[in-house]
Parts: structure tokens; sequence; C-alpha cells
């Protein structure tokens, strides 16, 4: 079964597609591992309807001051980032790393930033390579779920994705950040596909127009969807019949090409 990492600017939607992609998957009996790389993001697991792990993988790993301090370690011995290794393997983390909602979906969160002048991201970025290329997908889906914009793609992550789903909210600065995202991943040889989200039926034709004009068919759009809205701001598992179907026929497409 195919990685997918799915990305985009702030706020267009990706964490959304995650979930609903995910939970259309499990409907259909698949196994899903959803992985929270985004630090900054602290509602990807109510948006599943799952419980955050005790632990993160960061935590497990020894915290950041210690993951940094290997890091440090390994770059002044001129060693490059993207081949720091610290997991041996995925399959004996704690358990406490895991959790589920009972049935078909399961969740890792690579790490969260909690404080001020915590410093960067840089080991969280390590832990979520490593951790996305170890990981096996021969019986399960893997849905990455990054940070914002296109560092994902700087750290490596994306070298282990079967696909890239970029979400393109209505704004030009979505539609360009596609286009760069699309660009990186034909050169590293990635293969991409777009989706149109929470948008607007009258505007899906603009909003194809501009991808098209940049070289972007999209696979699908998921129209805004009121009560996936109100879920958001509730904090509550995302439904809604509208962006539901939609992603069922996106994860039909996804079956068909890369399953």
């Amino acid at each position: 079964m195919p990685k997918v990492v799915v990305c985009g600017k702030g706020g267009s939607g990706k964490s959304v597609l995650t979930s609903l992609l995910a939970k259309a998957s499990a409907a259909k009996g698949y196994r899903v591992l959803v992985v929270d790389a985004d630090e900054s993001n602290l509602g990807l697991s109510r948006m599943l309807g799952i419980p955050m792990p005790e632990k993160t993988l960061l935590d497990y790993l020894g915290g950041k001051k210690e993951v940094g301090g290997k890091l440090r370690a390994a770059l002044s011995q001129q060693q490059k980032e993207v081949e720091f290794s610290l997991l041996s393997n995925t399959e004996s983390i704690d358990p406490d790393c895991i959790s589920s909602d009972g049935k078909n979906i399961s969740m890792v969160v690579v790490g969260k930033v909690h404080h001020v002048k915590e410093g960067c991201a840089c080991p969280m970025g390590v832990i979520a390579r490593e951790f996305f290329s170890k990981v096996s997908g021969e019986k399960q889906l893997v849905l990455v779920d990054t940070e914002a914009g296109i560092e994902h793609l700087g750290r490596g992550i994306d070298a282990a994705a079967d696909m890239v789903l970029v979400s393109v909210e209505p704004s030009f600065e979505s539609v360009l950040l596609a286009e760069k995202v699309f660009a990186m991943t034909g050169e590293a040889n990635i293969l991409c596909q777009a989706v149109i989200s929470k948008v607007n039926p009258n505007v899906v034709p603009s909003m194809q127009v501009e991808l098209k004009n940049r070289g972007i068919i999209p696979v699908g759009v998921i129209p805004f969807d009121q009560a996936v809205a109100e879920a958001c701001l509730n904090g509550t598992s995302v439904e809604g019949d509208a962006a539901a179907e939609a992603v069922k026929e996106l994860q039909s497409y996804l079956q068909r090409e890369i399953w």
C-alpha cells in the first residue's frame, strides 16, 4: 500500500484532507497510519477523533535537547543531515507513541513546539524523514500531514512517498505554492497531484484555469462544507457529507493509481 505526503499552504485544508482521506480509506477496510509531522498544529488528533499519543517520537528518542545534540555532533563530523539516523526500525518504538481509534486508523506524532525561544524544529524534521522512510507501507496506507510550506521537501521527508498531494485553497499564494511543490517534486522524480480544497463551486473553474496555466490538472475538488468548518472550530472529529463524498472519489482515484 502507498505512502502519501499531504502538504500545502497554512490554512489550505491539508489536515482536513488528511483526516477525511484516512477515514475514507478506513471505511473500505484498509489500515491507515497517520503521521502528524506538523510541529505547530495541535488539532489533527481531534479531526481524526483519536486521542493524542502519550508520547511523541521526539519524546521517545530523548527529547529535543538530546536529539539536537546528537544531530549537531553528527554535522560536526561532516555527516549530512539526510543521512543522520536515530531509529533502527519502526516496529519496536514505544507503544505509548501510538494511538488508535480502536479500528483501522492509528496515529503517531513526531513532535511539537511548546515553549518560547525553544529553537528550530530541525530535530523534528530529521525524525519525520527517518520514520517515514522506514515505516512499512506494505499492509497499511501511511499518510503524513506536513508543516505548512515546502520545508518538508528540503528535509527529504517526501523522498519515500509514492505520491505528494498538495491541498490548494482559493488564493493566489496557495496556487503559487502548489506550483513550487510541483517543480520541486519534479526535480526529485516524485509523483505529485493537486486537490482543490475549501472552495465555493462557483470558484472552481477559475482555480482550474490558474492551475492549468501552471501545468497542473487537479485530481479532486473538495467543496467548502459548513459541517467541516464547525468541526474544526469546535475541535471535534471532522465530518461533512459534501466534503466526505468528494474525498471518497479521491480515495478511489488513489486506489486505482498507486495502491
